[in-house]
């Protein structure tokens, strides 16, 4: 007889697999050294193995309410590869060893949608050095600024037509050739890879980078929303403190909640703090660099 997937179980696993490297308190330099690694291994593992189980077990045979359930699940995974290969891109996954660091980045990108990694990293670097401007792929272009046109403008930005024809060959090999349902195709793959876009746009980009009345008081040009833990994780994996990271873009997504700001005229000042001992870890002060953000008039 089928039994249902067990949604709750695998998850609660995997939070306790997480939990130890997340967990501030961890501070042996061995273990940080690692962590990074250990991280995204978690991301890519979870990623897998749901993949496979869901797949093994069918949309047919997890049925209906499984589907729905799986959907959110498997759009934040998605989400998570991305994420560990914005960080590969910004050297922090595997500081020590760059070969390894560009190899989990460009595996994740490649798991997550077939994503070029160097032309990945070029357009990511122009949005970090002119945020906000006619140069920022991620940026608007000063009449669209309507989060929807927004989104297929960003969208145009970094799709190919490479990566337009690998997944529609994928896809059709796997349908027509291998004979893999079409509706595993689309419950485990298309819909939360394509929701996962919605959410990296909206949580990493619109809300972050929208004009609010401060957004461009600093050349930092950007916004952060410094919600309750869970949520900020849930959303985007802390990418709602953006202003942190375009200060710091080196500093891990699973960090990001640890960095204090500060600003002056000249300088910006980090500390990474544990939130439960209050003990700062490391401390970085580096001058605030004037970037050219000539803005589009919106």
């Amino acid at each position: 007889m089928y039994q249902a997937f067990p949604i709750r179980q695998f998850v609660a696993k995997i939070h306790s697999i997480l939990h130890p490297f997340l967990h501030p308190s961890l501070t042996h330099p061995s273990v940080r050294a690692l962590r990074g690694v250990a991280v995204a291994l978690c991301i890519l593992g979870a990623w897998a193995i749901s993949f496979s189980a869901a797949f093994s077990t069918g949309a047919e045979g997890i049925g209906t309410v499984g589907c729905v359930l799986l959907i959110p699940w498997f759009t934040f995974l998605y989400t998570g590869l991305f994420v560990t290969g914005h960080d590969s891109m910004h050297g922090s996954v595997a500081p020590s060893h760059p070969r390894l660091n560009r190899l989990l980045g460009e595996l994740c990108l490649f798991c997550y949608g077939l994503i070029p990694y160097d032309k990945l990293y070029e357009s990511h670097a122009h949005h970090h050095q002119f945020p906000a401007s006619h140069r920022d792929p991620d940026f608007h272009n000063g009449r669209d600024t309507h989060p929807i046109l927004w989104y297929f403008r960003f969208m145009r930005s970094y799709w190919t037509l490479r990566q337009t024809i690998g997944i529609i060959v994928i896809y059709n090999g796997l349908h027509r050739v291998v004979g893999v349902p079409e509706a595993n195709l689309l419950v485990f793959w298309a819909i939360p890879s394509l929701l996962s876009s919605v959410q990296l746009f909206y949580f990493g980009t619109y809300l972050v980078h929208r004009e609010l009345p401060d957004t461009y008081s600093t050349p930092l040009c950007a916004n952060s929303h410094y919600w309750p833990e869970l949520l900020s994780l849930i959303t985007c994996y802390h990418f709602g403190y953006h202003r942190e990271h375009h200060a710091f873009p080196e500093v891990p997504w699973w960090q990001l909640p640890q960095v204090e700001l500060t600003s002056c005229p000249q300088t910006i000042t980090a500390k990474y703090t544990t939130t439960k001992m209050g003990k700062t870890l490391a401390a970085i002060k580096r001058p605030l660099v004037q970037r050219d953000r000539t803005r589009l008039n919106t």
